[in-house]
């Protein structure tokens, strides 16, 4: 087997962000954690609780909020004490207690013990532990000052923590058993025999965008809220990965609500397909954004997701299968509500997404291979993340595991060898699926700099990267690594210091991003190079849409970003030239940056009208005069 066999006891996974807090505690058995309790014979004294009982006052501000979840059962509103929460780290900084006290109700109340905290961007951490006492606990959790977002989940309830702005939150009590089905678009395409299994094990990011709506967004309170909501789905995605022993993780590069209004009947594979479709009028800039952001899967977010016929969804997918998979990129979206993120549905469609089927007796659509299929537990008590609720009875819990016939859960082997193995799916597609777009990782600005920040002529400053990734810089500045638009075509000049290794005195050009605006028509498509000599040969270049030139004024939005088709690698000093042409348009065979159908933002991007991709091994010594960077 590909897979080593492990029996999962228990996990936490917990998220924080300087002002909110996103939990999902998956339990199970559901015990209540004493105030004290004795450790290997150690008396350990519980934690302060989290929460306190807010005014009438207060509970009235929030009663509009976040009723949308068609399974809740009860609601309470509480107030988060961020004394319980936070503590003061080395330098003045907050960091996360490492216990924490969730007093959800009378009589319940879970301690989690926090394994790992990672930071994932500034002041925002992501959290590992798990629930003291209880076996077969998981958790996520994110957080940011006082406010607090989550989900618990118990064998035969639910519990949604969701902030309600100035401190206060929600807690809602789900039952599963409510939680409608998750829909598809049906596929009856037949099944490949299963593949070689890859040699390459290491973890594969899949960068993800996710849209809201206005409705979206005004049922969970705000967009720090929303916001939070996403952060949890996918933080649930990546535990759920883990869990399955699928070397792949989820990472979020945009969000952003969309112009679009729900309609009062709406139907989710109608909403589908717009979000699909490239220019139907409709959501049309998501494309535009997942092309900027390079997100591989685009999901919409809405509060309600509906068939035809008005029935309740908990989200919507296209199904890659057999028939579509070397062309899938084009249909890598979902559509999922508000109210399912606690039922895991967000990751339900990305599985789709991925290849992945329900189980065999819901075998509708038909999964990529013949043992992409999800598992119920006989025994009724739980079922995988693609599998639809079991037929018999009990609670028929969906936990974060994805089929894997080499992964327990309680006793219960979470996938059948050769018919239910989903896991084994997502290993098959994760590179595919990760290469729907270019990773955004490939624009990170490489250190940060203060535009007022001077540095004297020959002056030596470091520039270093996070690991081996390409890199963006550039910006306003004269200097011998660098020079902007200074004379009519000169892209830069670049100086290299040998203070470090040989190996890391060069420049890799990824490409190129430029400000121009057309005038008329140009040819469909137009050339972007980079050259020695004006008027030689490209060292590289990029073919560049005509409609990705703006027709307008120029603006902040007419930026034009290319990679070139060969990256092109600089290992000595130079001037270099950017330029933009036609082939044949005159004996120079190149239209200069103000030519005809071309021209440039000569004003606002005097000196910044191209801007080039480098990609940097370790830390490197540069002479410069920088006064200041501007990243478009």
């Amino acid at each position: 087997m590909w897979w080593k066999k492990i029996l999962v006891l228990s996990g936490l996974t917990l998220f924080t962000a300087g002002t909110t807090i996103i939990l999902a505690l998956i339990i199970a058995p559901y015990l209540p954690s004493p105030a004290n309790q004795d450790v290997l014979g150690v008396k350990v004294t519980a934690p302060a609780a989290l929460f306190s009982t807010p005014t009438s006052a207060e509970k009235n501000k929030v009663k509009n909020l976040l009723r949308f979840n068609k399974a809740q059962v009860k609601r309470n509103v509480v107030k988060l004490k961020t004394t319980s929460l936070w503590e003061k780290a080395s330098g003045g900084k907050q960091k996360l207690k490492n216990r924490l006290s969730f007093n959800l109700a009378d009589k319940i109340n879970l301690i989690a013990a926090l394994k790992k905290t990672e930071e994932i961007s500034p002041n925002k951490f992501v959290s590992y532990g798990t629930i003291e006492g209880i076996e077969n606990s998981f958790a996520t959790l994110i957080s940011k000052g006082d406010m607090l977002t989550g989900n618990i989940y118990l064998p035969d309830k639910i519990y949604e923590i969701r902030p309600a702005g100035n401190g206060l939150t929600i807690i809602n009590q789900i039952d599963p058993k409510k939680f409608p089905r998750d829909d598809n678009i049906v596929s009856s395409m037949p099944n490949l025999s299963d593949a070689v299994v890859p040699m390459d094990m290491s973890t594969t990011t899949i960068d993800v965008m996710v849209v809201y709506t206005k409705q979206a967004r005004e049922d969970a309170g705000s967009t720090a809220a929303i916001e939070s909501l996403i952060d949890l789905a996918v933080a649930d995605a990546n535990m759920a990965y883990e869990n399955s022993l699928v070397p792949q993780k989820l990472k979020l590069v945009h969000t952003v609500e969309v112009n679009y209004a729900e309609p009062a009947s709406n139907d989710s594979s109608t909403e589908l397909t717009a979000l699909k479709d490239l220019s139907d009028g409709v959501m049309d800039n998501v494309h535009t954004l997942r092309d900027q952001y390079k997100a591989d899967i685009v999901t919409l977010f809405v509060t309600n997701a509906k068939l035809a016929d008005g029935t309740d969804v908990c989200g919507i997918g296209y199904q890659m299968d057999s028939g579509n998979k070397d062309d899938f990129a084009s249909r890598a979206f979902n559509v999922v509500p508000l109210d399912c993120i606690s039922n895991l549905s967000y990751i339900h469609e990305l599985g789709h997404n991925m290849g992945a089927g329900h189980e065999e007796t819901n075998a509708s659509p038909t999964g990529l291979y013949e043992s992409s299929h999800g598992t119920q537990d006989p025994d009724c008590k739980y079922r995988s993340i693609m599998a639809y609720p079991c037929s018999c009875a009990g609670t028929c819990t969906r936990m974060p595991f994805f089929s894997n016939p080499d992964v327990e859960y309680d006793d219960w082997t979470t996938g059948i060898s050769g018919q239910a193995d989903n896991a084994f799916t997502l290993l098959l597609t994760r590179d595919e699926v990760a290469n729907f777009r270019n990773s955004l990782s490939d624009y990170r600005p490489l250190t940060n700099v203060n535009l007022d920040q001077i540095f004297p002529i020959a002056q030596n400053f470091d520039l270093s990267n996070l690991g081996r990734e390409t890199q963006v810089l550039g910006g306003t500045f004269n200097t011998t690594f660098w020079l902007g638009r200074a004379n009519n075509d000169e892209l830069y000049a670049q100086t290299f210091v040998a203070n470090g290794p040989a190996a890391n005195n060069k420049v890799t050009v990824k490409g190129v991003s430029f400000a121009a605006s057309r005038v008329g028509n140009p040819p469909f498509l137009v050339r972007a190079a980079i050259r020695s000599d004006k008027n030689g040969a490209d060292l590289a270049y990029a073919a560049v849409e005509r409609a990705k030139i703006s027709a307008n004024a120029l603006s902040d939005n007419s930026w034009v970003r290319a990679d070139f088709s060969r990256p092109l690698t600089l290992s000595s000093s130079g001037i270099y030239y950017l330029v933009i042409y036609t082939p044949s348009h005159d004996s120079n065979n190149y239209y200069d940056l103000g030519a005809e159908s071309i021209t440039t933002n000569g004003a606002l991007y005097q000196e910044i009208n191209a801007v080039p991709f480098y990609n940097l091994m370790g830390k490197i010594h540069y002479e410069t005069n920088l006064t200041g960077v501007n990243i478009p």
